[in-house]
């Protein structure tokens, strides 16, 4: 694969054809609030690295959301065949592999409601009936595997983790450990889990610092070497370096 900031600037032209497209025909093929139940204002704001539109009929990422995307797909199994995004947010990820041939299940989970049924709409819109969209935190998928389609040959955890092991605003549900989240992907997974998280408290949101701050013990834990010591146990590690400040990995899971 191709470094990051190699194939940056290469990206970017390729999306720029894409975002540009048939100049005469921007403005069709949008969805309307009225209509849709969703506009693409909806798609754009917080979270910034997951915007996307639909203009002309076509599903356009952003720059940031299309460079990771491009770098990120290349480490999928061929054929995708399933794919579980924890913390699907919008919805690109799943829409993105429901839309590729012999792909024939993509479901994202989200514990924000409102995240959830905007991609649901957006779903709808597109006609796309391989996506599906829950709202659960990942231990009701570790609970009830069958519910959600398990076991996925691809789990995407893209800038989740952290948010799996110490809570968030929206939520304090969290996992007691690292090995309580690893183990749990292992029972869920037929290949192979793609990773990009921030693993050391320094790079995680502002959020998630502050919340850490109340329990320095634990801190202590959230470090490149334990999580890599938790998934050792059951998965083969492949390290793709970093994709901005995420450390990158490919967990494979052992036969």
């Amino acid at each position: 694969m191709p470094s990051a900031e190699v194939s940056r600037s290469l990206l970017w032209l390729k999306w720029a054809r894409k975002r540009l497209g048939p100049w005469l025909r921007h403005g069709r093929g949008v969805p309307d609030p009225a209509r849709d139940g969703f506009s693409n204002a909806d798609l754009c704001g917080y979270p910034n690295n997951h915007n996307y539109v639909i203009d002309d009929g076509r599903v356009i990422p952003s720059f940031d959301l299309f460079w990771r995307s491009s770098i990120l797909s290349t480490l999928y199994t061929d054929p995708i065949e399933s794919l579980l995004d924890i913390g699907s947010c919008k919805g690109w990820f799943v829409l993105d592999a429901a839309s590729r041939s012999a792909t024939n299940r993509a479901v994202g989970i989200d514990i924000y409601p409102p995240f959830v049924e905007l991609a649901k709409k957006v779903a709808d819109f597109r006609g796309c009936e391989g996506a599906v969209f829950h709202t659960a935190f990942l231990r009701e998928l570790f609970t009830h595997p069958e519910k959600f389609g398990a076991p996925f040959r691809n789990i995407l955890i893209i800038n989740t983790y952290h948010y799996l092991f110490w809570g968030s605003n929206l939520s304090p549900e969290r996992f007691g450990n690292h090995e309580e989240i690893i183990a749990g992907l292992a029972g869920i997974c037929s290949d192979r889990v793609i990773f990009a998280n921030p693993l050391s408290l320094a790079d995680v949101p502002g959020e998630t610092r502050r919340i850490a701050v109340s329990d320095p013990e634990r801190g202590k834990d959230y470090t490149p070497d334990a999580f890599l010591a938790a998934a050792a146990k059951h998965f083969e590690v492949e390290n793709h370096g970093t994709i901005g400040k995420r450390n990158l990995l490919v967990l494979h899971i052992g036969n």
